[in-house]
């Protein structure tokens, strides 16, 4: 798989969500076992990228899918990182999931019904007299 090519499309849709830098992130940073990749042609079409945290933490950090199979595609991605994280990682490793949108948050709603994770607040600090 090009991981550059399909960073590129990702991209170029308009996202960048989560890793602004993802244009300078090398493949290697990003779990190869794990991810996955959907390639129509020479052309990069969908990516599940996870990044594995140095404390253990397995974190998906890129979710996307473009085309008429999109929907599929999303769908097969997960579960081969799925089948591929039951063979090569212990049961009780941790997975992070940013619910950052209300896309991401009704996908886990659906994947994971009655689970509910931590709700983290966010603020922005005003420096000085400004007020």
């Amino acid at each position: 798989m090009n991981t550059k090519k399909g960073i590129a499309n990702y991209v170029f849709s308009g996202n960048r969500k989560l890793l602004e830098d993802i244009t300078m992130l090398p493949p290697q940073w990003f779990e190869g076992i794990m991810s996955s990749a959907i390639r129509n042609d020479s052309r990069v079409n969908g990516l599940f990228l996870i990044h594995n945290s140095p404390s253990g933490v397995l974190m998906p950090q890129v979710f996307f899918a473009s085309g008429v199979n999109s929907k599929t595609d999303l769908l097969d991605m997960v579960n081969n990182t799925v089948r591929m994280a039951m063979i090569d990682y212990p049961p009780d490793t941790p997975v992070l999931i940013r619910r950052h949108d209300k896309s991401v948050a009704g996908l886990v709603s659906y994947l994971f019904p009655g689970f509910k994770g931590d709700t983290i607040f966010a603020g922005i600090r005003q420096e000085g007299g400004d007020k």
